[in-house]
């Protein structure tokens, strides 16, 4: 794909996996099938022929480098302030030609189809929009923030758990945390980003769905039903259900590392 920089999220620690612990590894280190969970991301990336990719590091970021030498690029977060101050990190490391940003997480994207994320960018391209956002029908989205429309089936917010009215408890669409931006409104946008109320006060990029609405810009989204194309792995028992996922799609002859 051409005209198009992504930018990786790979600064967690892992420490949820680690009994709360401190880790000996960055989380997308941890291995499934075999493989550092982020290595299936940069496999997908490089199927579809993004050139431009940006690892966003932090904890114990060496050892990521360490590992994938020169096969894409790094910024250094330094401090976890959130999932938009790590894309700011990484404003200055990505080719500025490029119209398009790409922001995948390196921990929960392992599982997407090479054609998910060509689907979501050309979605995002054909309908001219701001921000476009991978969306999931969830069977069980109980600990995960929502997508909020309006009557005509707008998105308006995506909102945490915490902040959930009962109805909206109810809603199973939840944001995959994989978003497509209009570079130059990224990066005019997100130094608006607040600390968020919700969580530790950090600079999250769901914020910038809120600032594209109140702008009257355009959000879309590319909703996809098969909840196997996204696992959080935050728990030792996700990463075995992982493992047990990946074992299934890695017989697929479509799905190749």
């Amino acid at each position: 794909m051409e005209n198009i920089s992504a930018i990786v999220l790979a600064a967690g620690k892992g420490t949820r996996l680690n009994s709360g612990q401190p880790s000996e590894l960055p989380k997308v280190m941890y291995k499934i099938c075999g493989k550092p969970m982020v290595e299936y991301t940069l496999k997908i990336l490089e199927s579809i022929n993004i050139n431009d990719i940006v690892l966003v590091i932090g904890y114990r970021g060496d050892m990521i480098k360490d590992y994938f030498s020169t096969r894409c690029k790094y910024a250094l977060q330094k401090e976890q302030k959130g999932t938009g101050h790590a894309v700011m990190c990484a404003e200055k490391v990505v080719d500025p030609t490029n119209e398009y940003i790409l922001v995948i997480q390196g921990d929960d994207s392992a599982f997407y189809t090479p054609n998910t994320i060509v689907n979501l960018v050309s979605w995002h391209i054909k309908e001219k929009a701001k921000v476009s956002l991978l969306t999931l029908r969830h069977p069980n989205p109980k600990e995960l923030g929502r997508i909020i429309r309006d009557k005509k089936g707008e998105i308006v917010a995506i909102k945490e758990k915490e902040v959930l009215t009962p109805a909206e408890k109810k809603i199973k669409e939840i944001n995959t945390g994989t978003y497509c931006f209009a570079a130059k409104w990224l990066w005019e946008n997100i130094k608006k980003l607040k600390p968020s109320k919700t969580g530790k006060g950090e600079l999250i990029l769901p914020d910038l769905i809120k600032i594209a609405v109140e702008q009257k810009n355009k959000v879309s989204a590319h909703i996809i039903d098969d909840h196997n194309q996204w696992i959080g792995v935050n728990t030792t028992e996700q990463l075995k259900l992982a493992n047990e996922v990946m074992e299934k799609k890695l017989k697929h002859l479509d799905f190749k590392t």
